[in-house]
């Protein structure tokens, strides 16, 4: 019998949300398209700073010396991130928080000049050793670091979609605010086009 395609639109994570299942039935495709959605709620639920109760929230909130319990899955995204930031030399960085806040980026008043000395110390080096990150739990060693999840958030949040859906004839696309993740296998036709896989 011929595949079945679903699309789902939605919001999250502050921007649009684009799915496109195709599948060998439309339950299956309902089941996939369902799973990816639990995902991307539970990595917007535990990366976005925008919640001031989320888990990165929580973490930037720590003092020096203290932790935070956290998912096997939310240490692996941060974990990730700071490899990203150590294979690029700290040109990707996802601990500048502190310079977001100062310029009040996250405020519908951004500061036009803010002061020198705060920028000064916003700038401070920022390095992946400011946060120790196991399995169950982040530390942190040193204060004037923040994580800020703006360039790695979706992606975290994409990777953890498609390994939620691992069937060989399930085909997957979704659109993220722009970015794109695409499942393996052959060309797809969505919404988006026709997607060559």
């Amino acid at each position: 019998s011929e595949a079945v395609s679903l699309e789902r639109n939605l919001s999250l994570m502050g921007t649009y949300v684009h799915i496109a299942v195709t599948a060998p039935t439309r339950e299956r495709a309902a089941v996939a398209s369902e799973r990816i959605v639990k995902e991307l709620e539970a990595a917007d639920a535990e990366l976005s700073t925008w919640k001031s109760e989320s888990p990165l929230s929580r973490i930037n909130k720590l003092k020096t010396g203290s932790s935070y319990k956290v998912s096997p899955q939310m240490a692996a995204d941060l974990s990730e991130a700071l490899k990203c930031q150590q294979s690029t030399e700290g040109y990707f960085n996802p601990l500048l928080g502190k310079l977001i806040a100062v310029w009040k980026l996250r405020t519908s008043k951004p500061v036009i000049d803010p002061p020198a000395a705060e920028v000064k110390q916003a700038l401070r080096p920022r390095n992946e050793s400011a946060f120790i990150i196991d399995r169950h739990e982040v530390t942190r060693r040193v204060d004037g670091s923040d994580w800020e999840e703006g360039g790695f958030g979706k992606g975290a949040a994409l990777d953890r979609a498609l390994v939620a859906v691992t069937e060989s004839d399930v085909r997957v696309v979704i659109n993220l605010g722009g970015q794109l993740a695409v499942s393996p296998g052959r060309p797809l036709r969505t919404a988006l086009g026709t997607v060559a896989l």
